[in-house]
């Protein structure tokens, strides 16, 4: 829960006979779901999928949606990972592959990564929608995230990189699930939408790419309310509902 707090009343004279009376915010009040309280003059919502799901009072409702996304994970050895030590991280096109699941545009594949179990794994997600991917309760996404996500987007995906990659010795194939917002500009929102208020969400399936440099730039436009970057902030500005 987010709460305005602290209000101060100010006058200022606009005529002679006439006198302007307004508020000035001092600071917001956060109450997590455990009771803790924070304050904070300023704050900066980086919700991601949850900003439509949960409650905050200083946030008019955004134009996003929030979609279901698969991905496989191939577990491989430590003999394997020193095999592919100079795999690059590859984006590949539909065009370029054969018997893609429904509506994918392509497919992202990532070098081999440490994770905290302490494996070595592979990971190859899609691009584009999935089927009937849009999500529109908090409980769904509760429920996406405790399944084993899209079964063909991880029985074809996975063959495929088994299939790409000469003599890939794997151990074990498991389906990983997350969520990803997109909005109508293709392009993350950036805003300061109030003195008080910044967000910076919606990362278009594209988050991990960006997210160092949106956090930059939305940091700084909360803190001092100046953008700094060479892209135009109109570019980056929140569409609501």
């Amino acid at each position: 829960i987010i709460t305005e707090m602290g209000h101060v009343l100010k006058e200022k004279k606009v005529l002679s006979n006439s006198t302007l009376s307004y508020f000035i915010c001092v600071y917001w009040q956060i109450i997590t779901e455990k009771g803790h309280v924070l304050k904070a003059k300023k704050v900066l919502f980086c919700t991601g999928a949850f900003t439509e799901f949960k409650k905050f009072d200083p946030l008019k409702k955004l134009k996003i949606q929030v979609n279901k996304e698969t991905a496989a994970m191939l577990r491989i050895s430590e003999e394997e990972k020193d095999r592919l030590s100079s795999m690059p991280t590859l984006l590949m096109f539909r065009n370029d592959l054969a018997d893609m699941p429904a509506a994918a545009k392509g497919a992202y594949i990532l070098p081999p990564i440490k994770y905290p179990d302490g494996h070595w794994y592979l990971k190859i997600g899609h691009l584009g929608t999935q089927r009937n991917p849009e999500v529109g309760t908090l409980e769904e996404i509760k429920e996406w995230y405790y399944s084993d996500g899209d079964q063909e987007v991880l029985d074809k995906y996975s063959r495929f990189l088994i299939d790409i990659i000469p003599g890939l010795k794997v151990k074990e194939v498991t389906g990983k699930t997350c969520i990803t917002c997109d909005s109508p500009s293709d392009l993350p929102y950036i805003d300061r939408i109030s003195p008080t208020v910044t967000v910076a969400v919606v990362g278009n399936g594209r988050g991990a790419t960006i997210c160092d440099e949106v956090g930059r730039i939305a940091a700084e436009l909360s803190l001092t309310g100046k953008w700094n970057s060479e892209l135009p902030p109109k570019l980056f500005e929140a569409i609501f509902a």
